[in-house]
């Protein structure tokens, strides 16, 4: 499906908005250690090799390793992306598996929150900003991509503790 298609059923200042209002909600309500300390930063430059530039301190360099992608198809594609550092990736594991600092926490289980939280915020935004305009399907969480096909429509980038998460949409 052309770019041209993608942004004419979905508007980027609306797709924008409502991912933000996703991310907002599903952190208040499924992950619980982000009610506080979830803090929406500029980035200065796109992602390059696994790394966000942000604004402020000399444009310091954050990496963002760990991804999870989850496609959508039908009257538009694209991809949702949730990439996100170590120490950012436990947090939401923690959070999800409600788990303090003083339990083990196995990768594989930061592995499936990851996995988790990309859903719940793909959902999110098909229900509220894909359904409204046409017929979709989201895919299944994919871990391997290294780059999403197609433009990145936006992204949310959030400091969070020692972390960084960006949220993601790609149009095809």
């Amino acid at each position: 499906m052309s770019v041209g298609k993608s942004q004419g059923v979905l508007q980027r200042e609306t797709l924008m908005k409502t991912l933000q209002t996703c991310v907002d909600e599903v952190f208040a309500l499924m992950v619980c250690s982000f009610q506080e300390g979830l803090e929406r930063v500029e980035v200065v430059a796109p992602r390059e090799q696994g790394r966000l530039r942000l604004r402020g301190q000399a444009h310091e360099a954050v990496d963002v390793a760990k991804q999870v992608s989850i496609g959508f198809e039908g009257d538009a594609s694209g991809r949702f992306v949730l990439r996100c550092s170590d120490e950012t990736a436990e947090r939401i594991a923690r959070g999800l598996l409600m788990m303090d600092e003083s339990e083990a926490l196995e990768l594989e289980a930061v592995t499936d929150a990851l996995g988790e939280c990309a859903n719940m915020l793909a959902g999110s935004l098909k229900t509220k900003a894909l359904d409204p305009v046409g017929r979709f399907q989201l895919g299944l969480p994919d871990f391997s991509a290294p780059r999403p096909n197609g433009a990145m429509e936006g992204a949310l980038v959030y400091r969070v503790a020692q972390g960084v998460m960006s949220v993601e949409v790609w149009l095809e």
